[in-house]
């Protein structure tokens, strides 16, 4: 690494090459920027545990040191006033009023001062990537010395607003007005801080328009989430075959929802023609209402597991029923890098560069999936030719390899990413940057 320019990287979670979506987005980027910068990662872990982070073999293996802040020790105060409330309505009447949104809950001072203390007199960082817009405030130290980039991922205003329409539809009014205020609180953020980075990410087009609608003096672009190609699948011992198999971070509210809406509404549908259809949920931190679906006939919740490719090898397809979210399904990448054939929802294929009928079937409806699921099951050909077209459509423009170079090229300069300028001079340009 000697030689190369240092670059701090930012991130709400441990990057990884597999997982956890989020962690996997930030392991394409951190393993892309190893191979020009020597990169000091800061792990922030706001999007997982709160203690006892330790750097994984991945992380150790791209970067030349990894710091994880003691998060628990620097929690917001009025966040940890908030959560001292031992009734659940006053919780939620005080939170309305905590001007951050609930991903917000550390105090950016006290997490600046420990990063800085563990950083210690490293060389001037010309470079800062930060992972999310609720870690924007990170990167408040480098503003007008560094080129600083900040990887949305999505537009979270726009997919907290879907979240609260779900949950309006399923009833939840309550889960609905703390979504919606958050969507205002990051659309603060977004305010506060797109103008004083170089350059802003997302991870589709949709969102990228989006945010320029409402944003348009912030440099917005788009990096595509990524994903490896698949080993050749062989069927692993110990593992019975699956004929559905979904999968994805189940303590996400629009997982939970996809989970509950095929058991309810498609599950019956596909019994009455196949009554021995089995479906696997497989995912992390299952909610315990995704755990109590495990007790319906033919469902299985495998939790926590730590390789998702023996159950992709043993199924015969993969779901997508979400209903709500935004980004793009790094999850269907990844069935698709399996090699198994997926039937989603609209929405879930929203910001992959997919046909339906090419690539995956889409359906949006009850009847609609279960037919779409059950015309899969039953024509072998049209699978592997779903198969076939999806894997290349990986190897073209979702390859690990292919965007990482796109990353690079963030690194280029002027052209791809511009100094970040000094906050009262971006003012005085009217928010320009």
């Amino acid at each position: 690494m000697a030689g190369r320019p240092p670059l701090l990287f930012i991130s709400p979670i441990m990057p990884a090459d597999g997982g956890n979506g989020l962690a996997m987005r930030m392991g394409v980027f951190l393993e892309a920027y190893a191979r020009r910068f020597t990169v000091s990662l800061v792990v922030a872990p706001v999007a997982g545990q709160l203690a006892g982070v330790e750097p994984t073999p991945f992380a150790l293996r791209h970067a030349e040191r990894v710091i994880v802040l003691p998060l628990d020790q620097a929690l917001h105060p009025l966040f940890q006033l908030i959560a001292r409330h031992r009734d659940p309505a006053a919780r939620r009447v005080a939170m309305k009023a905590y001007p951050r949104p609930r991903a917000f809950f550390y105090d950016p001072v006290l997490l600046r001062e420990a990063m800085a203390a563990r950083l210690g007199t490293a060389p001037r960082v010309a470079t800062v990537h930060v992972g999310r817009l609720y870690m924007a405030p990170l990167a408040e130290t480098y503003f007008g010395s560094a080129r600083c980039i900040l990887d949305m991922d999505e537009d979270d205003a726009r997919t907290l607003r879907r979240i609260a329409g779900l949950r309006i539809a399923n009833g939840d009014v309550t889960g609905a007005e703390g979504d919606e205020a958050d969507a205002g609180k990051f659309e603060t953020l977004a305010n506060e801080y797109l103008p004083r980075f170089a350059f802003s990410l997302v991870a589709s087009e949709q969102d990228k328009a989006s945010l320029e609608s409402r944003y348009p003096g912030a440099r917005i672009g788009v990096i595509e989430n990524a994903i490896r190609p698949g080993a050749a699948m062989t069927l692993p011992g110990g593992i019975a075959p699956i004929d559905l198999l979904m999968v994805g971070s189940l303590g996400y509210y629009p997982n939970i929802d996809a989970a509950q809406f095929f058991c309810r509404e498609i599950l019956p549908r596909l019994r009455s023609a196949t009554p021995t259809l089995s479906l696997t949920i497989l995912g992390s931190r299952p909610a315990s209402s995704v755990t109590a679906l495990g007790q319906e006939k033919g469902v299985t919740i495998a939790a926590d597991v730590p390789d998702p490719a023996p159950y992709y090898a043993a199924a015969r397809a993969v779901v997508a029923p979400i209903r709500a979210g935004g980004g793009s399904r790094i999850k269907i990448l990844e069935a698709f890098a399996q090699g198994r054939p997926v039937v989603a929802t609209r929405l879930a294929a929203e910001g992959l560069d997919v046909a339906d009928g090419h690539h995956l079937l889409i359906a949006d409806q009850a009847d609609d999936f279960a037919a779409a699921v059950l015309r899969l099951l039953s024509d072998p050909d049209l699978g592997a030719g779903l198969v076939i077209a999806a894997r290349a459509l990986v190897a073209e423009r979702y390859d690990v390899a292919r965007v990482a170079q796109r990353i690079e090229g963030l690194a280029d300069g002027p052209g791809a990413m511009i100094e970040c300028a000094d906050p009262d001079a971006q003012s005085q340009r009217g928010h320009h940057a």
